[in-house]
């Protein structure tokens, strides 16, 4: 034996490789998804009962279901940065939210509305208005 890998070897290792990584990114996603769900939720519920975003994109609004952006921290405590797509008949645009968790309950500290090439965004929840502190 000259201690060379067989090729048989370096496909059943790629494999193994491939399929660890696509099983955690599986498990971070998952549990991102869970983290962020409750202040995505407030963010839509939010976005949906403003005559702001419903005049820039008509009616009705649908919000994708996946957001995009971080979580700090876990769902006692942590801050959760993420943007959300929303499309309605006269266009597209972002949700861009600013959420704090304390002791499990979620605080909105900043929503943002910005529609697809506008040049300006609509403050939906004003983070000076809140008592959020940033990290």
């Amino acid at each position: 034996m000259s201690g060379k890998v067989s090729r048989r070897g370096r496909s059943e290792l790629i494999i193994v490789l491939v399929t660890l990584a696509l099983t955690l990114g599986g498990f971070w996603f998952v549990r991102f998804e869970s983290l962020v769900d409750k202040p995505a939720a407030m963010a839509v519920a939010l976005a949906e009962t403003s005559p702001l975003v419903r005049s820039a994109l008509g009616e009705p609004l649908q919000f994708s279901r996946f957001p995009n952006g971080r979580m700090v921290g876990n769902d006692t405590g942590g801050t959760a940065d993420i943007e959300i797509e929303v499309t309605g008949p006269l266009g597209k645009g972002i949700l861009a939210e600013w959420a704090q968790v304390s002791d499990g309950k979620w605080q909105v500290c900043s929503l943002v509305f910005r529609r697809k090439g506008a040049t300006q965004h609509l403050v939906l929840v004003d983070e000076e208005l809140t008592h959020c502190e940033r990290e």
